[in-house]
This record gives structure tokens, sequence and C-alpha cells, in this order.
């Protein structure tokens, strides 16, 4: 670190294999995981998205850009396929 970043700390889900971490603020966090699960971090508390969290999903990135949210990761099914979810964030 030069000093001009900030270092924090977050405490992640118990059964979180962190793969891929972004967000727009410190109260406004993804994380994506080697499991499949995608969680929300609002400040306070960690949120399992389940609507898009698949154990079949091995995320590998997750970027946020302004108003928008972009998982990417391998579906590993009788193929090997790469997946993009796009979602807007409120």
């Amino acid at each position: 670190m030069n000093g001009n970043e900030r270092e924090f700390w977050f405490s992640t889900p118990d059964d979180a294999n962190t793969r891929a971490v972004d967000g727009r603020t410190m109260n406004d966090v993804f994380m994506g995981t080697a499991m499949g699960n995608v969680y929300h971090y609002n400040g306070t508390d960690w949120w399992n998205i389940k609507e898009i969290s698949n154990p079949a999903y091995f995320i590998t990135n997750i970027r946020v850009f302004k108003d928008e949210v972009f998982i990417i990761g391998i579906l590993n099914d009788t193929i090997q396929r790469t997946i993009v979810i796009h979602g807007i964030l409120k």
C-alpha cells in the first residue's frame, strides 16, 4: 500500500471459499465463491443471493461498474462453459 489506499477487513460467511470480491462502497460489496455462492454485503450482514447462486458455478471474477454488476464464472456440467451474470444495482 502506498498510503492512498485504505485497508478494510470483512468477516465472511462460514462456507466462503472466496474467489472474487468487488463493490461500489464498503457498504455495498459482492463476493463469489468456488462453491457457486454469490453474496452481497450491506454494511452489516452478508446475504446469499440464492436466485443466482448455484453449486455448479465456479465464480472467477466480479466487477461492479457504476450501477451494474457482472459475475463471471465457469459452469461445470457435461461440457465446461463460461457464464456471465449481469445485474443492475438499485
